[in-house]
């Protein structure tokens, strides 16, 4: 199979599209040109004449917004719609054309998203969505071959969105399919080229954006690297396009600047090979607890601190760890009371300890402190819901978990620290410590990779660092 995810110029070409709304534009538009600029933002370019308008919205200096701005156009021969999304004006200049003695006004605009609508959707069609950040030591278990009769292959002026996005022609490209939640699914790494993504997941059927979403996610989890999405291409049993979506990726990270580690051991025995059986359990079990234990949020601190600086990590993983902490016990209420005493005993010595409070001569405002103390004196401490949190999972934390876990907040506080291979360690041992987690909790896996010790021992999720079994 050979896909492009290109657009054909006679697409989004000046003369067989129209709009059919400007948004901010100054229209109406004369001619129109889209790219792809150093694969990292969108441009249109619009030209229109004297006496044009816009409706651009004058919003007050200095007022923050989310720019969910669109431009809307439709083709003129074909059953075609493009959506431009977070259009932002920026620059406008004025030419002359002597032929024709008038003026050209030229503006350009940036945008976020790209969408192209194709024709309606069936059941039988195919959904390919672009991903990157791929790049392994290890191979895929399966082998991905697909019969086509037609080449998918789109453009727009310059703009490849991606170059050679899916070429399997034999069995020299590995795969691994998978099947979650019912839903089968392909992970496919692809060869090298210039392509902006460098791995597609082809699902079988059409799938949410919040489905792939939970789904990238926790695949980005087990292959310890996110995974950023760039966009989706749907295609029917004919290969002909549905509709396309693509996505500009606005983080500047350099996701080489981390190393990738697997949170469990995912391949087989002395093979660099991924284990079908294990991936698919981990990615499940991750998946069904996805909304139970809040992880769209957890994971995306997750993957924000696995490319934060060194002297910052330790309170990136220190707040993945705290706020997975948060959604198990809200998840367990019975078993995590958050009261130290029955509410009716608390009333009782309440009472007493505010009439104490109300016989001496302190006077506001150090009274109204003092009497707001008592009130939070019956709330289980932090430390003690924490203790219990690791004692219902069944995680033994030994003195170094302990001490890291500590002093996770003194980078957050702005405390500096010389001693730089203390925060090293610190970073492995949380980052550790949070695998064991999430591992047990969602029953993913028995084992984790002890990333601290020396040689990097796979160990019993229950097992503390640097210990033996």
């Amino acid at each position: 199979m050979k896909s492009y995810l290109y657009f054909n110029e006679k697409i989004l070409d000046n003369q067989p599209l129209e709009f059919i709304e400007y948004g901010p534009l100054y229209n109406p538009i004369k001619s129109q040109k889209i790219e792809l600029i150093g694969n990292t933002r969108f441009e249109l370019i619009t030209q229109y004449q004297k006496g044009a308008v816009s409706d651009l919205v004058d919003f007050p200096v200095g007022e923050i917004r989310q720019n969910n701005d669109t431009v809307m156009l439709k083709g003129r021969y074909v059953d075609l719609k493009v959506k431009l999304i977070g259009i932002s004006p920026y620059h406008r200049f004025e030419s002359y054309n002597h032929e024709e003695k008038t003026s050209i006004f030229t503006e350009k605009s940036e945008f976020r998203q790209l969408y192209i609508y194709y024709s309606d959707q069936h059941l039988n069609d195919i959904q390919i969505e672009y991903i990157s950040n791929t790049d392994a030591d290890y191979d895929l278990p399966d082998f991905f071959k697909m019969k086509t009769t037609q080449i998918i292959n789109y453009t727009v002026n310059q703009l490849r969105i991606n170059q050679t996005m899916l070429d399997i022609e034999d069995n020299s490209v590995t795969a691994l399919e998978m099947i979650i939640h019912d839903i089968k699914l392909y992970f496919i790494r692809l060869k090298k080229n210039e392509s902006i993504n460098d791995a597609v997941i082809i699902y079988e059927k059409v799938q949410s954006e919040e489905v792939r979403r939970k789904i990238r996610d926790c695949l980005s989890f087990c292959l310890g690297r996110q995974l950023p999405y760039i966009g989706y291409l749907i295609i029917d049993n004919e290969n002909r396009p549905v509709e396309c979506f693509y996505q500009i990726n606005e983080s500047n990270i350099h996701f080489d600047s981390y190393v990738a580690l697997m949170p469990a051991p995912l391949y087989h025995p002395n093979r660099n090979i991924i284990d079908k059986d294990k991936i698919n359990k981990l990615t499940n079990a991750l998946f069904n607890a996805y909304d139970k234990y809040n992880l769209k949020n957890v994971l995306w601190i997750y993957f924000h601190a696995l490319y934060a600086p060194r002297h910052f990590a330790a309170a990136h993983f220190g707040a993945c760890i705290e706020s997975f902490q948060s959604a198990y016990l809200a998840a367990h209420p019975d078993d995590f009371p958050y009261k130290l005493i029955e509410k009716h005993e608390w009333r009782k010595l309440q009472n007493k300890l505010i009439q104490v409070l109300n016989d001496t001569n302190i006077c506001d405002p150090e009274l109204s402190i003092l009497k707001n103390k008592i009130n939070q004196l019956n709330n289980t401490p932090k430390s003690e819901l924490t203790k219990r949190f690791f004692e219902h999972i069944n995680i033994n934390l030994n003195t170094i978990e302990s001490s890291a876990w500590k002093e996770r907040n003194n980078a957050a506080h702005g405390k500096h620290s010389e001693k730089i291979v203390i925060q090293i360690k610190n970073i492995y041992i949380l980052r550790c410590l949070f695998h064991r987690m999430v591992l047990k909790a969602t029953k993913g896996s028995d084992f984790y990779f002890d990333y601290f010790s020396i040689g990097c021992p796979v160990k019993e999720v229950r097992t503390s660092i640097g210990e033996e079994d």
